[in-house]
């Protein structure tokens, strides 16, 4: 025997937004024929009809059952969007790929993907898009419509971390390293903090201690010291949760120049 297959027509979907699944209803006009229904990833088949005998009466039965595994997930560089909240990602590009069970084919929305509640558009019904992403924090969405247009949702929390870390600190234009090898005229020093990767929510991001003794939080900050040997100390705190470790030697030796009056 042989069939001549063709789409289903001449009747209605009907979404059941409570079940999340859908439905589609088809009269069949021909009372004498034998209609054979198919899908490769399986359908749900359901006869319904009215007694001849007592137009009143009706009646259901089940003519196949077979459920569709209809399956939405995507991962960033190779980590699922379940587990993506625990996995810091350096600041660059992230390779995003989506496996879709039972994906629309042509509908123009069948994959979006969304970026802190806005549509990326330039990777709109992409399996697989890459973007750069800076430090901070992003919710990536994807929604994804189905071939008998039941829908599903997917979010992942991507955390972007900057792994460029580097720190140092000046006092009076000296860089801490050389501060051992200067000795300062005047009482009053500058110190100013360059660091890249800092944590950027953390109490303890900038910690500057003299002599093991907290001395401020700043960035940049002043103090004028009396003559002597001073060990400074910075404690960065770096956006991965690691920390480095700075330690200066400052000498201060302020000479006062006396100037005698002579009169002629």
């Amino acid at each position: 025997m042989t069939y001549l297959a063709s789409g289903l027509s001449g009747g209605i979907w009907h979404p059941n937004a409570i079940s999340g699944m859908s439905f589609y209803s088809m009269p069949l006009t021909n009372p004498s024929a034998t209609y054979t229904f198919f899908n490769p990833d399986g359908i749900i088949i359901l006869g319904y009809g009215v007694s001849k005998a007592s137009p009143t009466a009706s009646y259901s039965y089940l003519a196949y059952s077979a459920m569709r595994d209809l399956e939405a997930t995507f991962y960033a560089n190779d980590i699922s969007y379940q587990v993506l909240k625990e996995n810091d990602f350096c600041e660059g590009d992230v390779l995003f790929l989506a496996e879709i069970v039972g994906l629309h084919p042509s509908h123009p929305d069948r994959i979006t993907w969304w970026i802190n509640g806005t549509e990326y558009l330039p990777a709109k019904a992409l399996d697989n898009w890459n973007k750069y992403f800076s430090a901070d924090t992003y919710e990536i969405r994807m929604d994804v419509i189905f071939d008998n247009y039941e829908t599903a949702s997917k979010t992942g929390t991507l955390v972007i971390k900057s792994c460029n870390q580097s720190a140092a600190f000046f006092a009076n234009n000296v860089l801490h390293s050389e501060l051992k090898d200067t000795t300062f005229c005047n009482k009053n020093v500058n110190f100013r903090a360059e660091i890249e990767g800092l944590h950027p929510t953390a109490s303890d991001s900038i910690m500057w201690y003299i002599n093991d003794v907290f001395e401020t939080s700043e960035t940049t900050w002043s103090k004028p010291f009396e003559n002597g040997t001073y060990e400074i100390k910075l404690v960065v705190h770096y956006d991965n949760d690691t920390y480095a470790t700075l330690i200066g030697t400052l000498k201060v030796q302020a000479l006062w120049i006396k100037i005698r009056n002579v009169r002629y």
